[in-house]
C-alpha cells in the first residue's frame, strides 16, 4: 500500500504571507494589551528557520523540530508562523530552544522544498520533489525467491 504525501500549500511557504500573519498577531496583542512591551520598530522581515521549542506549540510536543517563519517583536517576544499549519503565535523568546537558518533544500514529511524566487527580497518556496524509497531491491528479492521455489518443485 502506497502512502500519499501531504504537500504544503504555496501560501504557507510564502514569506510575504507569513510576514503579514506575524504583523497581525503583534498588532492584536498591542490592541488587546496597550501596555504590553512590543517595540514600536519591529524587525522588517521574517526568516525561515528550523526551530525547536521548549514548550508545546502548533500541535507538536516540546523538543520536536519544526520549520517556521520567525520575526522578532521585541527583545522578549517573537512571532512564529508555522509552515505546516500556517498558524501564527506570539511566544516568549526564551521558549525557543534552538534555531537553524534554512539554506537550500529542506524536507517536511518526505516532500522536498526549495527556493522558488524572491519578491522584494522576501523568499518564496515551493515543492520540488519527493524522496521515496525505491522498491526495486524488494521486487528483485521477491522474484528470486519465486524462482528458487519453482526450482525446488
Amino acid at each position: 500500500m502506497r502512502m500519499k504525501k501531504r504537500i504544503i500549500c504555496d501560501a504557507n511557504l510564502n514569506s510575504i504571507v507569513a510576514n503579514t500573519k506575524a504583523d497581525k498577531v503583534i498588532a492584536a496583542i498591542r490592541k488587546e494589551r496597550p501596555n504590553f512591551l512590543c517595540d514600536a520598530r519591529i524587525e522588517g522581515e521574517v526568516k525561515l528557520r528550523k526551530i525547536t521549542l521548549r514548550e508545546p506549540a502548533f500541535n507538536s510536543p516540546a523538543g520536536k523540530p519544526l520549520y517556521a517563519f520567525v520575526k522578532r517583536a521585541s527583545k522578549k517576544l517573537t512571532a512564529i508562523v508555522d509552515v505546516e499549519s500556517g498558524k501564527a503565535e506570539l511566544l516568549p523568546t526564551s521558549a525557543i530552544d534552538s534555531t537553524v537558518p534554512v539554506t537550500g533544500k529542506f524536507t517536511i514529511g518526505g516532500v522536498d522544498y526549495d527556493l522558488k524566487d524572491t519578491v522584494n527580497g522576501l523568499p518564496r518556496y515551493h515543492a520540488c520533489g519527493c524522496g521515496h524509497k525505491s522498491r526495486a531491491k524488494a521486487l528483485v528479492k521477491k522474484r528470486l525467491m519465486a524462482a528458487v521455489d519453482r526450482l525446488r518443485l
